[in-house]
């Protein structure tokens, strides 16, 4: 178990030396051409909603290989924060409408994490 929290410490260790924070998985799509839809989404919705104050969540949005074909949409921890903000304020968040529009746009399948 010792290792583990090591391991783990050493983790953000090297991101905080680098400057940066980890990233969480907003969406898993099942297709790197959706992801990237999504991710372009994301920047134009959040922008739209107006969420773009210093640009580190429109900075943060990337796509990586999740594993079996999948592809993970990640952002800065904090999107999932302002995105429950829009559901209660607005009924839907800025993540749930860029990943409907690029469903709308592009077809497959998609899973908001958050």
């Amino acid at each position: 178990m010792f290792n583990a929290l090591k391991s783990y410490q050493d983790k953000l260790n090297k991101y905080a030396e680098l400057g940066r924070k980890p990233k969480d998985t907003l969406v898993v799509a099942d297709s790197r051409e959706l992801a990237e839809e999504i991710k372009q989404n994301l920047i134009d919705e959040s922008e739209l909603a107006g969420h773009n104050n210093t640009g580190t969540m429109e900075n943060s949005f990337s796509v990586r290989p999740n594993g079996g074909g999948e592809f993970a949409v990640k952002g800065v921890d904090y999107t999932k924060y302002v995105n429950g903000y829009d559901r209660e304020a607005n009924g839907s968040g800025f993540v749930d409408d860029a990943v409907n529009q690029a469903l709308l746009d592009i077809g497959g399948d998609a899973q908001v994490i958050i």
